[in-house]
């Protein structure tokens, strides 16, 4: 709706500037919470994109079949339960990333620049710390909501309220906790690396010049590729824990190296890429197109 309404502000012969809601929300757009909603916008529109990439890199993750790839894995989802298949779990993904998308990006500029007010540290120190912050609160709030979306991708649920109610009825509603650690550790280090390689990256290509949209999506396509190196293991584990909630995290990992070896913990690494790219060049791009179009 927003990014309607954004479209038509910059489209319509009428002067957007004239209208209530384009005043309102411009000046909301200044403020935290305004942060907030275009970084829901921005993380809503990079998962819908996004969906099937993660489906396939969700299924590669709990095969533990080194065989298969992203192609294969895709066109086999495709033909035995068809195209609509690849976007299994996107409604509770889409919700996720209102809470998620809105907490790690949103907040994270706002937590910047109370940490660099508050201490006397390298600045890409406190990017970083920034980022794991708004990272680890970002992941505790939306864990439920991840276990969700990751019963669904497996086929074991067709919608959100089915998802909750036989979650909570066949396992308990401390299930909607599993893989908590990993996923926090994945969402922590995630945005953490992934801001802070973003910022970077922004600052190495100021002389380029370039308008701020196109420099967001470039910017944001390196920071994906550098991201996935770091993250791939946690989001492994995560994968694992969540498929089911007979095993710990530790054990998994043990379980995990001895039958498959380090690289066991990079299963899914190009689908993997794929995705934490592509999803951070929607992301970065829609928040500085929002932004722009109401600043």
């Amino acid at each position: 709706a927003v990014l309607a309404a954004a479209l038509y502000a910059s489209q319509s012969g009428e002067d957007p500037l004239a209208s209530g809601w384009y005043l309102w929300l411009r000046d909301l757009s200044s403020t935290p919470a305004g942060s907030f909603w275009i970084a829901s916008v921005a993380s809503v529109a990079a998962e819908g994109l996004t969906c099937p990439l993660d489906t396939i890199k969700v299924r590669l993750q709990v095969l533990k079949d080194s065989s298969s790839n992203l192609f294969l894995m895709g066109s086999s989802i495709a033909r035995e339960e068809g195209v609509r298949s690849l976007w299994r779990g996107v409604i509770p993904g889409v919700t996720r990333q209102t809470i998620y998308g809105g907490i790690r990006l949103g907040l994270y500029g706002p937590t910047k620049e109370v940490l660099f007010a508050a201490l006397p540290l390298p600045v890409p120190l406190l990017r970083f710390a920034a980022g794991l912050l708004t990272g680890i609160l970002g992941t505790m709030v939306a864990n439920p909501l991840d276990v969700v979306k990751v019963r669904m991708q497996q086929g074991k649920f067709s919608s959100i309220p089915r998802a909750l109610g036989g979650i909570y009825r066949q396992e308990g509603f401390g299930t909607f906790y599993s893989g908590l650690v990993p996923n926090c550790t994945r969402g922590a280090t995630v945005t953490a690396v992934e801001m802070s390689a973003f910022d970077a990256f922004k600052d190495l290509l100021e002389f380029a010049h370039l308008p701020p949209v196109q420099l967001a999506v470039l910017a944001g396509a390196f920071a994906g590729v550098f991201t996935t190196l770091f993250v791939s293991p946690s989001d492994v584990i995560k994968s694992r824990s969540m498929s089911s909630s007979k095993e710990g995290s530790v054990q998994l990992l043990k379980e995990l190296i001895e039958e498959e070896g380090i690289q066991g913990l990079y299963a899914g690494f190009v689908p993997n890429c794929a995705r934490i790219g592509g999803f951070a060049v929607v992301m970065f791009g829609t928040q500085a197109w929002v932004a722009e179009l109401f600043h």
